[in-house]
């Protein structure tokens, strides 16, 4: 019961400066998908903060990101791809988290 994944940064740390720009800006596209984040909801100042804080994270198919019952600190958003909803004593998925989610 490991969970994976690898922090953007050490992905993309030495990224030039406008690289980061664009990057913090596909963040607020991201956020602006999760209704708590909506622009109608939440002031630009809001957006560009909570998307700095925003640390990404690379997940390899059949990996877990969260465990079922799991104390979990982190708000965990789909940007793309599909994350399946597995219970323990169930053989098969019981949802999926797909992009936005």
């Amino acid at each position: 019961r490991s969970q994976h994944g690898v922090l953007d940064e050490k992905l993309l740390g030495e990224l030039p400066p406008r690289l980061r720009t664009e990057l913090a800006e596909s963040n607020i596209q991201l956020l602006t998908k999760v209704p708590f984040f909506n622009n109608e909801n939440r002031s630009n100042m809001f957006l560009s903060l909570a998307a700095s804080a925003l640390k990404r994270r690379v997940h390899t198919p059949g990996s877990f990101i969260i465990h079922q019952a799991e104390m979990q600190r982190e708000l965990v958003i789909i940007k793309s791809g599909k994350a399946d909803i597995l219970l323990e004593g169930v053989p098969d998925a019981v949802g999926s988290l797909l992009p936005g989610d």
